[in-house]
């Protein structure tokens, strides 16, 4: 049996070869490792990006309205 390992897009896999009746070709085996290696980077970056981003207290709706109050008593706000 021959084992043969590969990289690929940072990621290793190996395939074999087994002469013996019934196995799988190589490049179906390369198919299938690279498709899977393909899913979890895709499914690492969706990941990634569905976490919530960090709020600034400047991008909440409760700065706006205290702004909105500063400008309603009089004090500076930045709707002047």
């Amino acid at each position: 049996m021959v084992y043969l390992v590969y990289s690929y897009r940072g990621h290793e896999y190996t395939v074999y070869e087994n002469l013996a009746q019934g196995n799988e070709p190589l490049a179906w085996q390369h198919r299938n490792e690279q498709s899977q290696i393909d899913q979890l980077i895709e499914q690492k970056e969706r990941e990634k990006n569905a976490q919530s981003k960090p709020c600034r207290y400047e991008d909440t709706a409760q700065y706006a309205f205290d702004q909105f109050y500063n400008f309603l008593d009089g004090e500076p706000s930045d709707f002047d």
